[in-house]
């Protein structure tokens, strides 16, 4: 089901950086990416747009805590999240790059149906745009928004 949203230049770009980033790499314009991006609709629901880029030194916690926020506002999200696996530490791992997982973040409890519907039919979209992802998981729950839930999923 297509909803006729699409994916801002801007989304492949970010994609593009966080996918090739590495300790030193850094793009024409001097700024680091780290290990997640994160995208929404715009406000007229009409384009994908980066909300958010991460900075080197940010971790899943900081990645759920955005996330968290969007859901108390109603509001999905986008993200993809370059996942390590479970014996590596993000902070002492800067720089390593893992498994890229593309993820769909609306919440049962705090987004609207409309909402939900919206940012499922949307991600192909996204999907066609960003293109070299692993895998992709729909989340719905905080609880299941968890560094060891998506390591383990890349297990399977």
């Amino acid at each position: 089901m297509a909803s006729g949203v699409l994916a801002n230049s801007e989304c492949k770009k970010a994609f593009e950086k966080l996918k090739m980033r590495s300790e030193t790499s850094q793009d024409g314009d001097g700024e680091e990416i780290g290990r997640f991006v994160i995208m929404k609709l715009n406000g007229n629901n009409s384009e994908i747009i980066v909300e958010y880029k991460s900075k080197p030194d940010e971790t899943f916690d900081d990645f759920r805590a955005l996330m968290k926020e969007a859901a108390e506002a109603g509001e999905g999200r986008y993200a993809f999240y370059d996942v390590l696996k479970p014996d590596q530490d993000e902070k002492a791992h800067v720089g390593e790059k893992g498994d890229l997982a593309m993820i769909v973040w609306c919440s049962d409890d705090k987004c609207a149906i409309k909402q939900r519907m919206l940012y499922s039919s949307s991600k192909d979209a996204l999907k066609k745009a960003c293109t070299g992802f692993k895998k992709e998981f729909q989340v719905n729950d905080l609880a299941d928004l968890t560094l060891d839930e998506l390591q383990s999923k890349f297990k399977k």
